[in-house]
């Protein structure tokens, strides 16, 4: 069985041809999983998901989804101490998967011979194939089976799941997407010709030579995220808005000195509600789309106005339903700046997923944490970073290259956002 990606998906393939393009989810279980009963797992789970058997085939210049057998491979690791997860997870990350070798997807089972209270799963995924929420639909279900929850299906599941642009709304399929979509690339134009002229002298240069993904994780401690929360609520602010923001004040601060000047940052979505009709989280596919916007930061920029600025450009760009046209779009433009090689895509991206309804347990095993990364790339963002609200704290995972900054300037930007996000939690008028 075969079907063509579709916007974004596409996208996420001519990326993956050029760079490695993985999400990599990492589970921290307190307790040992036995090998034997995750491979008896991923194999149910490729039962119930098709996108986990395909393989990516480029055909007359389109990709497509091609279905096969072959079975997720499963690498056994000994750990050398309890943070070894953090340097599997980066080799994932600048792991380049063969598109036209099934599956897209691989794991790896982390845990110490003597060590029986705890262990680690790492799941790394091709982005065409799954995306976060993709990626912790997997998680759970592979849990609830190695912890002795229901069984999978009698019967494997052969059809793809359809490509997001055949369930967009009627106005932005066929004929009828044109006029938007014409107003839509104007608007785009003029924005890149405005940027590319108020930003000269100002933008990072792209990485010369090979760059590598690092990564770190930090957190919000409770207190402080319930007050910002609260902080969000009474400026009418979405949290996704105000991540936003923390995340530019710190590229500004740490990487451009403070300068005024305007920076590009991204914002995601994911399409599954509003699609017709709406798709729910437990189809493994990618369905997100990416926005990417241009504000400008004055020195000393105050962060709720930043905030409150960086809501109103996204509340226009849903009203005019441009998600769905980011989406038709993303792939020429990704194929554009790739080709080009001397333009980065933006200065910072933060996917915030939301709360993360996740049991601590299952069966025996107990979960310690859980982490997800994407792969950044010499043309991306400067910053990229996966935050989310799990167990009443606010985290982000975040991805750098090793060309940009080293492991102490990016903890410099991890504080300064932290830093950011508290005191304006805590800020009195």
């Amino acid at each position: 069985m075969r079907r063509e990606l579709g916007g974004f998906e596409s996208a996420e393939a001519w990326t993956g041809a050029s760079f490695p393009y993985n999400a990599v989810a990492v589970l921290r279980l307190a307790g040992r999983l036995a090998a034997k009963d995750l491979a008896v797992a991923l194999a149910e789970i490729q039962r119930r998901h098709p996108l986990l058997r395909a393989r990516l085939l480029l055909e007359n210049g389109r990709w497509l989804f091609e279905s096969a057998t072959a079975v997720i491979p499963l690498r056994r690791i000994q750990r050398a101490g309890g943070d070894y997860w953090r340097v599997v997870a980066e080799e994932e990350l600048n792991h380049r998967m063969d598109p036209a070798t099934a599956p897209l997807v691989r794991c790896s089972l982390l845990a110490e011979p003597d060590d029986d209270e705890a262990s680690e799963v790492v799941l790394s995924f091709h982005h065409a194939i799954a995306d976060a929420i993709s990626a912790a639909t997997v998680c759970r279900q592979l849990l609830t089976i190695c912890g002795g929850g229901r069984a999978a299906l009698e019967e494997t599941v052969e059809e793809l799941p359809p490509a997001p642009d055949r369930r967009f709304p009627a106005r932005f399929r066929g004929r009828r997407r044109y006029p938007a979509l014409g107003a839509f690339l104007a608007r785009q134009l003029a924005a890149e010709v405005g940027y590319l002229w108020r930003s000269r002298g100002l933008r990072s240069a792209v990485p010369a030579g090979p760059a590598r993904c690092r990564i770190l994780s930090t957190q919000l401690v409770e207190d402080a995220t319930k007050a910002l929360i609260r902080r969000c609520r009474q400026e009418r602010v979405p949290l996704n808005s105000a991540l936003n923001a923390a995340l530019l004040l710190a590229v500004q601060n740490q990487r451009y000195d403070g300068r005024a000047l305007p920076l590009r940052y991204f914002a995601f979505a994911d399409l599954r509600p509003y699609l017709e009709p709406p798709m729910g989280p437990e189809t493994v596919a990618s369905y997100l789309t990416t926005m990417r916007f241009t504000t400008d930061l004055g020195v000393g920029q105050e962060f709720w106005e930043l905030a409150r600025r960086i809501d109103r450009q996204l509340h226009r760009s849903f009203r005019r339903g441009e998600k769905f046209l980011f989406c038709l779009t993303s792939a020429a433009l990704l194929r554009m700046i790739i080709r080009l090689g001397r333009v980065r895509f933006g200065s910072a991206a933060v996917s915030y997923t939301g709360p993360l309804a996740f049991p601590s347990e299952f069966g025996d095993l107990g979960v310690r944490g859980m982490h997800a990364f994407v792969s950044n790339m010499p043309v991306g963002a400067e910053v990229t970073a996966q935050a989310r609200l799990y167990r009443g704290r606010l985290c982000w995972d975040f991805v750098y290259l090793d060309a940009d900054m080293d492991e102490a300037g990016a903890r410099t930007i991890a504080a300064d956002i932290l830093k950011r996000l508290e005191e304006a939690a805590h800020e009195r008028d």
